[in-house]
């Protein structure tokens, strides 16, 4: 019994030092978790803060607005032609310049052409000749009928003299007082002289016949060389070079004195008193557009009434992958006095108008992307809130939803805190949007 007492007293003795290591190691976690815990606050995020300084703002409104398709186009000329050398030859003369004012029917240029001279010569002296062998066949066809007209008379009177000898001798016969031989001679004499009239005649009438064959074939022939020669003269004339309608001298590709092929360029001229728009409209806004709608014409820094004109009757597959466009005419209504072809201008079409819609003014906060943002103004903050924006023009925005009417919305650029949901405001650091 003596021994169990001992054993359990010995294991109720405690271990020297074994309390001051519990709190040694207890001490130690405590260090641990507080500088885990300082390191928690100490690299703890802070929440983020803007003070906006200077912006501008814009109250929700309502109005109506014109809705529109925005397009840019080119200024092009309706009335332009291209003057092309008529034939072969030499410029002469050359009476214009570059930008000179022209006027209808104004003579431009002269050519020179020596193959239409030569051609010319060549049938004014056919025709010479034509002529006096025309005159000549007529001068013996004259003499020639003269000459027949004489010597039938000749034989007429050969004929009536035979045919009085044979009458005397019937009547002698008849009397007792001449032999029938001597009628019959008569009568073969008379009978002759008739004969001989209408050979005559026979033969006169070929060679007649043969003159006026001859000078028929020589008026033909005459009648070609005159057209030829009239043509030959019209394409003379034609090289010197009138304007076909008034208007000014875009471009000379020629100078006097140089030879220039038939059909090659002389210079190009336009009215320029009646420019267009030609404008490449997606086919998704297509169906938008009316023949006879306003257009405002957008050239430079000047604005300018214009009004769809022609809107074209097939697509044409654009260039990139955009899809097809189709051409759209815009006529002015006044046009500018001075336009150079080629320039590019931006035309808004006015398709309609959307009464009594929130709108805020056109700014910098308008950003691309799908996603469309406003900074709603409360007090001395603006909150980020997530709008939809329908039409825009020039001017406005229309509001779909997002914002209410009388709500206040920073305008100014928001590239500085668009990621930030709340921003501050400094105090009357706003300006109202114009």
């Amino acid at each position: 019994m003596s021994d169990k007492n001992s054993i359990v007293r010995e294991k109720s003795i405690k271990q020297p030092g074994s309390g001051r290591q519990f709190l040694n190691a207890l001490f130690f976690i405590l260090i641990i978790i507080g500088i885990a815990a300082a390191g928690y606050f100490l690299f703890l995020p802070k929440k983020e803060s803007y003070t906006l300084k200077s912006y501008r703002y814009a109250v929700v409104k309502r109005e109506n607005i014109i809705n529109s398709v925005q397009a840019s186009g080119t200024l092009v000329i309706s009335k332009k032609q291209i003057i092309l050398a008529p034939q072969s030859g030499t410029i002469k003369t050359m009476k214009v310049s570059e930008g000179d004012s022209i006027e209808k029917n104004e003579q431009l240029a002269v050519i020179y052409s020596q193959d239409l001279e030569d051609n010319l010569n060549e049938v004014e002296t056919s025709l010479t000749k034509k002529a006096r062998s025309k005159n000549n066949q007529i001068m013996q066809h004259k003499q020639k009928e003269e000459q027949f007209v004489r010597y039938l008379k000749k034989l007429s009177e050969k004929k009536l003299s035979a045919s009085e000898n044979y009458l005397s001798y019937k009547r002698l016969y008849n009397a007792g007082a001449a032999t029938k031989k001597d009628l019959e001679t008569a009568y073969n004499n008379w009978k002759a002289a008739q004969e001989a009239i209408t050979d005559y005649k026979i033969n006169s009438d070929e060679d007649l016949s043969y003159y006026k064959v001859t000078i028929s074939d020589l008026e033909a022939d005459i009648n070609i060389l005159k057209e030829k020669s009239a043509y030959i003269k019209e394409q003379i004339n034609q090289c010197k070079i009138l304007s076909p309608f008034s208007g000014e001298i875009l471009e000379i590709y020629g100078t006097p004195g140089e030879y220039i092929s038939q059909f090659s360029k002389l210079m190009t001229i336009a009215d320029l008193s009646r420019p267009v728009v030609v404008l490449k409209i997606p086919e998704n806004e297509i169906s938008f557009i009316e023949k006879n709608q306003k257009a405002i014409i957008s050239l430079g820094s000047k604005k300018y009434d214009g009004y769809v004109y022609k809107i074209a009757l097939k697509a044409v597959e654009s260039s990139g992958n955009y899809g097809s466009t189709i051409n759209v005419e815009i006529h002015f209504i006044k046009p500018p006095d001075k336009v150079i072809p080629g320039s590019s201008v931006s035309v808004d079409i006015l398709t309609g108008v959307k009464k009594n819609v929130l709108y805020i003014p056109r700014g910098a906060y308008l950003v691309t992307g799908s996603e469309h943002y406003a900074y709603r103004i409360d007090k001395n903050k603006a909150e980020k809130t997530e709008v939809h924006f329908g039409i825009m023009t020039d001017m406005k925005v229309e509001i779909l939803s997002g914002l209410d009417e009388g709500d206040t919305v920073i305008t100014s650029g928001y590239q500085d805190y668009i990621n930030m949901n709340e921003i501050k405001l400094q105090s009357k650091g706003g300006k109202e949007s114009d």
